[in-house]
Order: structure tokens, then sequence, then C-alpha cells
């Protein structure tokens, strides 16, 4: 998911492409800090239209949960500049972390999923290899999550849940 930063869209418009002239062009993301940026550039790319259709043809650096062919999340560059709140080697066990927890990035709060996350992973953690060496005698074909006392912030022993006072 680091790849979002250096991230690029092949947009076509459907009269273009059922008109045969192909004339879309590859937009980087990068140029832009806002959908109405982006949005204004495809406009003057595609003046000749009244009112285009856009067609995402092709991409790279944005995940499949982001885009279609035929639309780009809305939020998506807001979701790119929280995401530059985590240090790089921690985006994909933030996306994990994400998905293993029921959170869509299209629809939810990213910069709070972001401040979530970074509550709950300790500052000396360091996120596991995505390869798993041949030496190791493990069956598991992925990195596991953070063992839940990590997640919780909290050591092992026990937890007080009942005051002083109860019955």
């Amino acid at each position: 998911m680091e790849e979002i930063f250096e991230a690029e869209v092949f947009v076509e418009t459907v009269f273009s492409l059922e008109s045969y002239q192909n004339n879309g062009t590859w937009f980087y993301m990068s140029d832009y800090s806002t959908m109405d940026e982006f949005m204004t550039d495809c406009a003057a790319w595609f003046s000749n239209e009244e009112t285009p259709e856009y067609i995402y043809k092709e991409w790279t650096g944005i995940p499949d949960t982001l885009i279609t062919r035929m639309l780009l999340c809305p939020n998506f560059f807001e979701i790119r500049e929280a995401l530059r709140m985590i240090e790089r080697r921690f985006i994909d066990p933030f996306i994990k972390w994400c998905v293993d927890n029921g959170h869509d990035l299209a629809t939810d709060d990213v910069m709070m999923l972001v401040t979530r996350y970074q509550d709950y992973v300790p500052s000396d953690y360091e996120p596991p290899d995505s390869e798993i060496s041949e030496s190791e005698d493990n069956h598991c074909t992925e990195p596991l999550p953070l063992p839940l006392h990590l997640l919780l912030g909290q050591g092992f022993g026990t937890v007080e849940i009942f005051d002083d006072n109860y019955n």
C-alpha cells in the first residue's frame, strides 16, 4: 500500500471509447491534493466533452477497494494524507488491521482509524516481515497479528473490573 503515494490512473471517457478516439491519459495522483483538483484536470483534458463520463481503465498504487473502472473513492486524497501519518513500514499492517477489525477505508474516518491504530501499536513494535524464512518451523502462511495485550496496551496480569463498592 506504500505505492499509494506514487499512484497513477489512466483516465478515459465513455464517449472517447465509443467513438474510438482513445484520447485518455495517465494522471499522477501525487500532482493533486484534493478530488476537486484532480477532477478539474480531468475536465480540462476532456474539454471537448460537455459532461464526460470518466472510466478508469488502469491504475497503479491504488487498492482495488478504492477504485473501479467507473468510480474513484471520493475520499482517496484524505486516505492518502492520513496514511502519511504512519511510518511506511506500518502501512501494510495498518491496512490488515483495518480489514481484520471490519473497518472500511472508503467510508470510515481514516484519521480516527490511524489514531486508534497508533494508540494500539507500541512505539518499539517491529512489524513482521512479509515472508517467513525457510528455517522457521512455522505452518502459518502470513504474519500473525499483534498479541491481544499489545493491542489493548496492557501487560500480562489481571485487570480489576469491579470497584470497591461492588456487592
